[in-house]
């Protein structure tokens, strides 16, 4: 007696056939197991891949379970309309999938156009049920998978995927700035006065420049020619060298931190004035907005601030007022946002200000030489003077820095660049000295492209999906800060 095959079991190989397909051509590799010995409305599993950082192809231990239908003549799709179709499935099945732990996803095939849909199944409680009929909706746009997209893992493990993903790129902001100018050269002399104290207080009425003293030598990174009674009472002119910057930089250690300290030394000069009004401090190792309230003079001996006529000012939140700094940004040419950057505050017997401030770390490769400029906060008394209660400033610093997050801190960087410009806001960089030969800029914050991604879960709406040139979760980046 011949042996016969009906129509739906061919049907239904050629839905397995097809999804084994998208998944072994899908990137990363899906592995997938059929279960043939029993049908308890489960065809199969899949297992995720995932790239390592070297290439290779890591299997993850992550599973969903599949349920695959296939039809070739319209009969699981009801209601079908060219944009969504439903397909009625029993209620004892949709029970039985909502035990399963580990998530099930239907899959439909459609053998007359070729296409493959796939929804992850609904718990009970979410749809509404016809008898024994519960109706699952398809979208013929958003539920259908192709093989060149690639995005059968972003869409159905929300739960499971790792936040580290090397089949994403990602856009990234840094606080990473380059200097695009530094000195040509720097200039050294054997010193005739060795003691910083006595140089200052000995010539204090004349203007100096910026110098180094290292090992009995002084060090510049301009020619010190015009500062006459220096030349003539500090340094020894017939013991001067000469050296490339960049190949002093990229000597000795010695060599590379004196290079760097004449540029810590040219920007505090630079950023304590007017148009900064930025303060150094050496044992916190940060720059910080200096509090000035406008119409009154400011002590800054951290003793008391006094208004116009010499008078000291009441301590209480009335008298104080906060700095607002405006700055341009990206959005549109001329706009302005405002950003306060010291305010003061009492909290029961504490009263204090707390600014914004920044440190700067300097790293050398061979593109160049960078800073990277990490937004801080620096609390004082007076707007000047250290607050010394540790614990009440670790209790500050915990509480403020545990609800920033990605972007806040684009933010923070986003000003202090647009800030450092200065009066120079029709440049592209930060400038920091002009002088012939000697000139010293920084370029905008990098921002480059990353060889992974990180997948953010934002709850029902699923995976953010990454725009290539868009900076990631950093939007609405221009808020007014209190």
């Amino acid at each position: 007696m011949a042996k016969y095959i009906n129509d739906s079991q061919i049907t239904g190989d050629k839905g397995v056939a097809r999804f084994h397909s998208y998944c072994s051509n899908h990137e990363p590799f899906i592995i997938w197991r059929e279960l043939s010995n029993h049908d308890f409305g489960i065809d199969g599993e899949v297992e995720f891949t995932n790239f390592r950082a070297s290439g290779k192809k890591e299997v993850t231990g992550h599973i969903l379970k599949i349920q695959l239908k296939s039809s070739e003549r319209g009969s699981y799709f009801h209601q079908d309309n060219g944009e969504t179709f439903v397909f009625q499935a029993n209620r004892n099945d949709i029970e039985y999938w909502a035990k399963n732990k580990l998530g099930v996803v239907l899959v439909i095939y459609d053998v007359t156009r070729d296409e493959l849909y796939a929804k992850l199944v609904p718990k009970v409680k979410a749809v509404r049920a016809k008898g024994n009929k519960v109706p699952i909706t398809f979208s013929r746009i958003e539920n259908k998978i192709d093989s060149d997209k690639n995005d059968f893992v972003k869409r159905f493990s929300t739960n499971a995927i790792e936040r580290l993903n090397f089949v994403e790129t990602e856009c990234l902001a840094s606080n990473i700035f380059k200097f695009s100018k530094l000195p040509y050269s720097i200039f050294h002399f054997k010193a005739k006065i060795t003691n910083l104290r006595e140089i200052f207080d000995s010539y204090e009425s004349y203007e100096l420049p910026i110098f180094k003293i290292h090992d009995g030598r002084i060090y510049l990174y301009y020619d010190p020619s015009a500062f006459r009674t220096f030349c003539k009472e500090i340094i020894d002119e017939s013991d001067r060298k000469l050296e490339n910057f960049d190949s002093f930089l990229r000597g000795s250690i010695d060599k590379y931190r004196i290079a760097i300290e004449l540029l810590n030394l040219l920007m505090k000069e630079v950023w304590r004035g007017r148009d900064y009004r930025l303060r150094y401090n050496r044992h916190h190792n940060r720059y910080f907005f200096l509090y000035e309230k406008k119409g009154y003079l400011k002590s800054i001996s951290g003793e008391e601030i006094l208004d116009k006529d010499g008078n000291g000012l009441k301590n209480t939140k009335d008298d104080l007022d906060s700095r607002i700094e405006f700055y341009h940004t990206i959005r549109s040419k001329g706009s302005k946002e405002s950003r306060t950057v010291v305010k003061y505050y009492e909290y029961g017997k504490h009263k204090f200000f707390r600014h914004h401030a920044f440190s700067m770390e300097y790293f050398l490769n061979e593109k160049g030489l960078w800073v990277a400029i990490n937004p801080k906060y620096f609390f004082t008394t007076d707007g000047y003077k250290v607050l010394e209660d540790k614990s009440l400033v670790t209790k500050l610093t915990n509480y403020l820095t545990s609800k920033e997050f990605n972007r806040k801190v684009y933010n923070d960087v986003h000003f202090l660049f647009e800030f450092l410009k200065g009066k120079n806001r029709n440049t592209r960089n930060i400038i920091i000295s002009e002088k012939e030969k000697a000139k010293v800029e920084l370029s905008k914050y990098e921002i480059f492209d990353a060889p992974f991604g990180i997948s953010l879960d934002q709850g029902k709406t699923g995976i953010i999906k990454q725009k290539k040139g868009q900076i990631s979760n950093q939007i609405d980046l221009f808020k007014n800060e209190g």
